[in-house]
């Protein structure tokens, strides 16, 4: 006889279900599950202290969405009860690693792949888009809000669902190679909710592939979830031995982008007005008098000495040399700019 005692399933569906007492003569005897994530940790613990884990198999019959897992918990004359366990959805394991390959096939020019692990309702943070084709920014979303219009090449996430680790930050890179472009947007009138692949192919011939990979670290660390997403890069690529520039550790203080803002004079200002030390003066006051935490201040073009008759003609200008423009008032030591009076803004 095996018992499965009465929980709280939350998107998950044993059988037995639970509660539910059932009799059986074979000496093993099969548990099944459905969940809406492949990625789903079950398990079975049996009152002989015997603990099995859920195995992801295939029923044809299971809807959109839903993945099924079974488990085998061998029988004996005594009656046994079952105990399930599951990671909440949403949830995840410290340092859990995502890897999702693509294959474009030869006949194809154009793939979208639906990524499962990418849970909309469960991550905010920023996203890299491409709002022009030669302009990538930073914007803040709620994973749920990314449009099937945006084309996103980076995003780094915390978690909104209260099931995860409060200090877990989640990196996701999509990897391009030299036969196909991918990038990520939100899903189009006729798909599921969810965060899709744009795989297109650049270069003709044979099966391309494109890789999706994901790190979480409950550590806190922005550069945990950076550094392990990019080592997954790495080995799909066949660069695993390729060295890459890591910030030093001093430097991995910097404030988060989660909890302070960086700030950049480019839109602020505007695209095509040069900076002047009364208009920063006017921002960094305003930005104060808004009570706005600033984790950097970046003066985005504008500053160099730029004069007229530069270039052949008095009409045009170009770069005279690297100092300051006289109207900015100000003077660059090091890498950090600064002010008579003011603190230093990197």
């Amino acid at each position: 006889m095996v018992s499965a005692p009465t929980a709280e399933t939350g998107g998950i569906c044993f059988v037995p279900v639970p509660g539910q007492t059932v009799s059986t003569l074979l000496k093993e005897f099969v548990v099944y599950a459905i969940a809406d994530r492949p990625d789903a940790q079950l398990k079975v613990t049996a009152s002989n202290g015997s603990t099995i884990s859920f195995a992801l198999i295939k029923l044809p019959l299971v809807g959109n969405g839903f993945y099924s897992f079974a488990a085998t918990v061998a029988v004996s004359e005594e009656p046994l009860t079952l105990t399930y366990s599951y990671a909440t959805e949403g949830s995840k394991a410290p340092g859990e690693e995502f890897n999702t390959v693509i294959e474009l096939p030869e006949d194809e020019d154009l793939l979208s792949v639906k990524i499962p692990w990418m849970k909309i309702d469960d991550w905010q943070g920023w996203v890299w888009l491409r709002p022009r084709i030669t302009w990538i920014e930073s914007r803040w979303f709620a994973l749920r809000d990314l449009q099937a219009i945006f084309s996103a090449h980076f995003i780094l996430l915390q978690p909104t669902n209260q099931a995860i680790d409060p200090a877990s930050i989640f990196a996701v890179f999509p990897c391009s190679s030299t036969q196909t472009i991918v990038h990520f947007s939100g899903a189009r009138d006729s798909e599921e909710r969810g965060v899709y692949a744009r795989v297109r192919r650049t270069k003709p011939g044979g099966v391309a592939k494109v890789y999706i990979v994901g790190k979480i670290s409950t550590s806190g660390n922005i550069f945990d979830a950076l550094d392990g997403a990019i080592t997954l890069a790495k080995k799909d690529m066949g660069s695993a031995e390729t060295s890459f520039v890591l910030p030093p550790a001093h430097d991995r203080s910097t404030p988060s982008p989660f909890n302070q803002l960086g700030f950049c004079t480019w839109s602020s200002i505007g695209e095509r007005i040069r900076p002047t030390r009364e208009k920063i003066e006017k921002l960094v006051q305003s930005l104060q008098s808004a009570q706005i935490s600033i984790g950097s201040f970046t003066i985005d073009d504008g500053w160099q000495d730029i004069r007229s008759g530069m270039n052949g003609t008095q009409n045009t200008h170009g770069l005279f040399g690297f100092d300051v423009w006289d109207y900015v008032g100000c003077f660059f030591e090091g890498d950090n700019f600064h002010h008579h009076g003011w603190p230093a803004w990197s």
